[in-house]
């Protein structure tokens, strides 16, 4: 009951958070924010600065009830910010039950010491919700057809991005946390290090399955990938303040949830089988005999 509760108070307090900051206006004069004329970015400055839901250990229940609050403000931002994508819900659920077909269920049981508890599972639910809602994102970002009008609108871009992009990172932080057990904090908090590094030395992931690590590993490589894409066309920075600080922002952001996503099993059973594979051996031999290092050199 309680925890239905802290979601539904979230969900509310995530609406009226998001309407006292859109429709206002661009800053006076020098500001920096001064040609936001669609008043995008006072949403994005309110999502990237909320606090970072880091409580005492012994007050795990705060911890979760503010984590929940960052996720919903985020998720709600993100769907005010891109207007333009109309089923939301669809495209989530739907990219979010593809992924996680093979997970548990938070009902099923085991005997597993190592498993995690239902309240670790419905926090490891969320933190895939925000990732498909961030990936959703930046996948509409990456778009042909969206992404030139929208990087030329460089205020929006910047707001999009940031939204986008703090709903990834609080996604990534909560999965470390709950395949560590170690509390989320934020940029601030951590002095610059990413979230891996404040981690408890010697703890494992042994609480999350294969199939959840796996998928928590696509989500966030896409994501990546994605931020890769944007970062590229952040073109002439030097003259365009939004468009320096996107692509700063894009930088720090895939090396902090690219350290959040450990390793991928897939990749482990493929690099296992590449190493023993005596085709890739005497392919490797081959592919060396054909060349030729003064190829470059014999005609000069």
């Amino acid at each position: 009951g309680g925890a239905r509760t802290v979601e539904e108070w979230a969900e509310r307090a995530a609406a009226e958070a998001v309407e006292a900051c859109v429709g206002l206006g661009p800053g006076d004069g020098e500001a920096a924010d001064a040609d936001d004329v669609g008043g995008d970015l006072p949403l994005a400055m309110a999502v990237n600065r909320m606090c970072s839901y880091r409580m005492e250990r012994d007050d795990e229940f705060s911890e979760r009830a503010m984590l929940i609050m960052k996720m919903k403000f985020a998720e709600r931002a993100l769907r005010r910010c891109i207007h333009e994508i109309e089923d939301w819900d669809e495209r989530v659920k739907e990219r979010t039950e593809f992924l996680c077909k093979d997970w548990k269920k938070e009902e099923d049981g085991g005997d597993d010491a190592n498993a995690l508890d239902a309240a670790d599972r419905k926090s490891l639910r969320c933190a895939m919700r925000a990732l498909v809602t961030a990936e959703v994102g930046f996948t509409w970002m990456d778009d042909d057809d969206e992404l030139e009008s929208l990087v030329e609108n460089h205020p929006r871009f910047l707001a999009a991005v940031l939204i986008a992009g703090e709903c990834a990172s609080v996604g990534a932080g909560a999965y470390w946390r709950v395949r560590n057990d170690v509390p989320v904090l934020s940029s601030e908090e951590r002095g610059g290090e990413s979230q891996s590094e404040i981690g408890v030395p010697g703890t494992t992931a042994a609480g999350c399955t294969t199939e959840e690590r796996d998928t928590v590993y696509e989500v966030v490589s896409n994501i990546e990938d994605l931020c890769d894409g944007l970062r590229k066309e952040c073109r002439a920075v030097i003259a365009h303040p939004h468009l320096r600080r996107t692509k700063e922002y894009l930088t720090r952001l895939v090396k902090e949830i690219g350290a959040t996503k450990g390793g991928s099993s897939k990749d482990k059973i493929k690099k296992r089988r590449e190493q023993g594979s005596l085709d890739s051996y005497f392919g490797r031999i081959s592919s060396m005999s054909q060349s030729d290092p003064f190829r470059d050199t014999q005609d000069s």
